[in-house]
């Protein structure tokens, strides 16, 4: 059996280099739970009307990341791939954690959008 989570905390973290973000937009979601199989998957749908990522050349090429606080480690890093050149990006793509239910209900989902720089440092957007 399959069940939603409703309730989720929206929070403004401290860990990374944030800078001095423009942040908007939305990111659209979707989060399941099994049971059966012990698996988080959060699908992450689209962005629509992220903030310009690289000024200078008027581009965003943004990426999503999450993490289950309260770990920070890579062990807890989800990646999307890296949508170029696009304020309304469309990812449609799932991350997934294998975890048990009691562990679960003493974590946060923690999502984040980025701007990929190749040159410098990712950008914060939202």
């Amino acid at each position: 059996s399959q069940s939603s989570i409703n309730s989720m905390m929206s929070m403004y973290s401290d860990t990374g280099d944030y800078g001095n973000a423009r942040v908007s937009g939305e990111i659209l979601l979707n989060i399941s739970y099994s049971y059966k199989t012990g698996a988080l998957s959060v699908l992450v749908k689209e962005c629509h009307n992220l903030a310009t990522g690289d000024e200078r050349k008027q581009r965003t090429d943004a990426y999503v990341k999450t993490y289950l606080l309260p770990d920070t480690s890579r062990h807890s890093k989800r990646k999307t791939s890296i949508k170029a050149n696009s304020i309304n990006p469309v990812f449609n793509e799932n991350l997934r954690y294998i975890i048990s239910h009691s562990q679960l209900e003493t974590r946060s989902l923690q999502v984040s959008v980025w701007h990929h720089d190749r040159f410098a440092q990712n950008r914060f957007l939202g």
